[in-house]
């Protein structure tokens, strides 16, 4: 817009009677536009300025950042050094706080699906924080009416995993129950999960199942 009447300002000052004007409205249409010109470039030149501004506001904060960082890294290390936690108060900086051990969560959720080589692969739902493993205890079954063994454990894993090889020929049903151990911390357990077999004849070997 400032543009356009810039343009027709100079053409109709030239002979505004001849356009249906007064000379005061051209006179008047000419100071118009010096007015807006001059405002439209003092905004220009003001938001030029502020960006700069800003910019220099902006790398002001992040060397203040940097070399306040290093300090407060110094004044940390001095403490440490000292061993003395009364630097942090006549620093006016918080003393870092001792980190809290993560116990160990309680697995559940087991679950049971055989493997291709007819290995039961139990598995089961848990936190696998730094440092935790995973026990795994069984009891088995090993025949119709006959007492189950004891719950005893049987592995000590990484994963939320266990392929169980050992399960002994003609076994009726597993129990299981997973407990996380964290250093000297070790969770309850999960609930016990029991699985049942069934057997199966092919080419005259006998083949585990799970049963319904």
């Amino acid at each position: 817009m400032l543009q356009f009447f810039e343009t027709r300002a100079a053409m109709w000052s030239a002979d505004p009677l001849a356009i249906g004007l007064t000379l005061d409205q051209s006179t008047l249409l000419t100071a118009s536009v010096g007015q807006a010109s001059a405002k439209f470039a003092a905004a220009y030149n003001a938001a030029i300025a502020a960006r700069a501004a800003t910019i220099e506001k902006q790398d002001a904060l992040g060397e203040l950042r940097t070399l306040g960082g290093q300090l407060i890294k110094i004044i940390r290390a001095f403490a440490i050094q000292t061993d003395d936690p009364g630097v942090y108060a006549a620093a006016g900086i918080p003393a870092p706080k001792t980190p809290e051990p993560i116990n160990p969560v309680n697995p559940s959720d087991l679950s049971f699906t055989l493997d291709t080589s007819g290995a039961l692969l139990v598995r089961w739902k848990g936190v696998k924080s730094n440092g935790t493993m995973f026990t795994v205890w069984r009891s088995i079954t090993p025949g119709a009416n006959e007492p189950a063994t004891p719950l005893t454990p049987v592995a000590s894993v990484g994963e939320k995993e266990y392929l169980d090889t050992t399960i002994p020929a003609g076994a009726v049903s597993a129990t299981y129950v997973i407990r996380a151990l964290k250093g000297a911390q070790v969770t309850g357990g999960s609930a016990p999960a029991t699985v049942n077999f069934i057997y199966s004849l092919d080419g005259g070997q006998q083949q585990l199942a799970i049963a319904a």
